[in-house]
């Protein structure tokens, strides 16, 4: 992690051009899963905004410095929740809500348009870890926290997960291995 951890350290000390160069490496994927979960430009903006004022607010109390992304995106999700709750939009269940949504946005971002439809076939939990794990760069404890879920759990589902689009992509004539 190296000078990523220093940065951290020096926002939790006060200094605002160490968190604001932390918010830069991290503002592409804050307002992509803002506007997967809101699906509005503008209240994408305002969640990213808010969220980003929370954390400055309270980096202080962040404990581990190595799940600062983590952190920082599940304060994003509760003002997206935020906003959505306000405009009275119905959510069934808001962690199954948001996965889908990342889910959605990551695999509209995958450039090689054969497996997007191979991704969606795929079960929700095996589909919810190989895009967090290979498309948003998270680790697997990240992801455990995320989807709370034990760490284990998450690498079976990566696993079972990577035999599945295989054997898929064999099927549609494939060989090529891009996982």
């Amino acid at each position: 992690m190296g000078n990523n951890a220093e940065q951290i350290t020096a926002a939790q000390e006060g200094d605002e051009e160490a968190f604001t160069a932390l918010l830069a490496m991290e503002e592409k994927k804050l307002y992509y899963t803002a506007l997967s979960f809101t699906k509005n430009h503008d209240d994408a903006l305002d969640a990213v905004q808010e969220a980003a004022c929370q954390a400055y607010l309270n980096v202080k109390k962040l404990r581990e410095p190595a799940f600062f992304s983590t952190w920082l995106h599940q304060i994003l999700m509760r003002q997206c929740l935020k906003i959505i709750r306000k405009k009275k939009r119905c959510l069934p269940y808001e962690a199954e809500v948001l996965n889908q949504q990342l889910i959605y946005h990551q695999v509209l971002e995958i450039e090689n348009d054969r497996l997007k439809p191979i991704i969606r076939s795929l079960n929700k939990r095996m589909q919810d870890a190989i895009i967090l794990f290979y498309y948003h760069d998270l680790s697997i404890k990240e992801i455990s926290k995320i989807l709370q879920k034990p760490e284990n759990t998450i690498k079976t589902y990566l696993r079972r997960g990577k035999q599945e689009l295989r054997k898929m992509l064999e099927e549609d004539g494939h060989n090529e291995r891009w996982i």
